[in-house]
């Protein structure tokens, strides 16, 4: 079984990933579900209540395919925040809406602002784990998740890219320190993901990809198709291998 934890659906101008070109996409290359946020999210339309919007747009594709897809309701604090009527689409879904997705660059807001913070609060009262766009901009830095593993024990806080465009070292080390820490493998280096098994980190990385960013074939990026999804059949103990495709993923965002 192999489980993508970080997909996104949506048309906006800047990104084309409809709901066909995901199906398209997983029925290829093998991906027997996923975990998606609705990035039509990321567009600036001030005045609307798009956060509700986009949201129930992803739940609605989702219910059409129930063993296939799952949801990560999309923030937008630089706006609506995490008003009664998210945490209302968070607790009346739970056949399909399993957590949270945060891109602080996206929304120009830093993961340290106490408006991202609500988001993160929210996750852990719950137990829906949040995941983070993590990079090198000054918003999206993977070392403010260190406060949040502090303050909320009882969450879970997933390092998506761990740290993209950056060596991955700080995400690393976060995630390998704190027990509610997590990292997906989203153009995560190979050798990376290798260190981190390495290091006793099986049981804290997921499979990502950001499916299907670069169309209908981003699974056949060398890094995912030669890589991930098939050289680490054998790099990898059959255990190793296992937890990081699909049983940390089930395991955390409690998927039957």
């Amino acid at each position: 079984m192999i489980i993508d934890c970080h997909v996104h659906m949506g048309i906006t101008d800047n990104y084309y990933m409809p709901e066909d070109m995901i199906l398209a996409s997983m029925d290829r290359y093998g991906i027997d579900r996923v975990i998606l946020s609705n990035i039509e999210g990321i567009q600036k339309l001030p005045g609307e209540n798009l956060q509700s919007a986009v949201n129930e747009k992803a739940i609605r594709f989702a219910r059409k395919y129930p063993d296939r897809i799952s949801v990560l309701l999309w923030a937008r604090p630089e706006e609506e925040g995490a008003t009664p009527e998210f945490e209302r689409l968070l607790l009346d879904n739970p056949d399909v809406v399993c957590g949270i997705k945060v891109h602080p660059a996206g929304s120009g807001v830093a993961i340290s602002d106490e408006r991202i913070e609500r988001y993160a609060a929210l996750g852990a009262k719950y137990g829906k784990p949040v995941l983070f766009h993590t990079a090198a901009d000054e918003a999206s830095g993977p070392e403010q998740l260190e406060a949040y593993a502090l303050a909320y024990p009882n969450g879970i806080f997933i390092l998506g890219h761990l740290g993209l465009r950056t060596d991955n070292e700080a995400a690393v080390r976060l995630i390998l320190t704190y027990p509610n820490l997590y990292g997906d493998t989203a153009w995560v280096k190979p050798e990376t993901a290798l260190r981190i098994m390495e290091q006793g980190g099986e049981d804290k990385l997921l499979f990502g990809t950001d499916s299907p960013i670069n169309g209908t074939d981003t699974y056949a990026d060398p890094l995912y198709y030669d890589v991930y999804l098939n050289q680490f059949r054998t790099l990898l103990k059959k255990e190793q291998f296992e937890k990081l495709m699909y049983q940390n993923t089930m395991r955390l965002f409690r998927l039957k």
